[in-house]
């Protein structure tokens, strides 16, 4: 018996690069490397919340992203944004699985840019 994925996709989504450890010169200068990409995926809305305990106004934007069930993306790492924009993903990345028959339709996570 062939099983086959039937995990969410998302045909018109973005390839998002992720960046998971950025190298760093004896002068403390990060390069970011692209290691590898994730996607297609769906990012369905952009929401601007205050900062929870901040001490000043600074807005954070969050991005909540679906990516592929399978996609390596882990909390520590960063992502390129299509328009370019690095962020932070933010979130433990969440694999939802449906408890009778373990399908994981995929992979939700936040991402953050501080403004």
């Amino acid at each position: 018996m062939t099983t086959t994925s039937l995990a969410l996709e998302f045909p018109a989504g973005s390839m998002l690069g992720v960046v998971r450890a950025p190298t760093y010169d004896p002068f403390g200068d990060g390069e970011r490397v692209l290691d590898h990409e994730i996607g297609p995926c769906d990012i369905p809305y952009l929401a601007i919340r205050p900062m929870r305990g901040a001490a000043d106004s600074r807005a954070h934007t969050y991005v909540d992203i679906r990516a592929p069930a399978t996609s390596d993306v882990l909390k520590s790492d960063w992502l390129q944004l299509p328009n370019g924009l690095w962020v932070k993903v933010t979130s433990i990345p969440n694999t939802p699985r449906n408890p009778f028959t373990g399908w994981s339709p995929f992979t939700h996570f936040q991402v953050e840019r501080v403004s």
